[in-house]
């Protein structure tokens, strides 16, 4: 692949400070638009069924309803990773080369 192609034509180039894509990009999705159209018809009926049976799942038991309905009303569940750790044990970590191994027992301290 070549990395510097012949530009085009000098009629067929871009005036400077103009955009190939000057609209950008689409600013809605159409079956995203399609499914809120169809949701919001009858004052929300339809929308307010699918959320009635998802509570339906929910309180039989399926947890993949209940998560969702969790995650809308509380949202997600933060989640914090200890990066400070030196837990680790680099002779059972496969497919390193010993230079790797080398270098992360460099780090086996801590931070300085």
């Amino acid at each position: 692949m070549n990395s510097n192609p012949t530009p085009p034509p000098e009629p067929n180039r871009w005036k400077k400070g103009e955009s190939g894509n000057p609209a950008g990009r689409p600013k809605s999705k159409p079956i995203t638009a399609a499914l809120k159209a169809m949701l919001d018809k009858d004052d929300g009926k339809a929308i307010k069924a699918v959320a009635a049976k998802a509570l339906q799942m929910a309180l039989k038991g399926d947890f993949r309803y209940y998560k969702e309905m969790m995650e809308r009303i509380e949202g997600k569940v933060t989640e914090s990773i200890d990066v400070t750790s030196n837990n680790v044990n680099i002779d059972a970590t496969p497919g390193l080369s010993n230079a790797q191994r080398d270098k992360l027992a460099e780090f086996e301290d801590g931070p300085e």
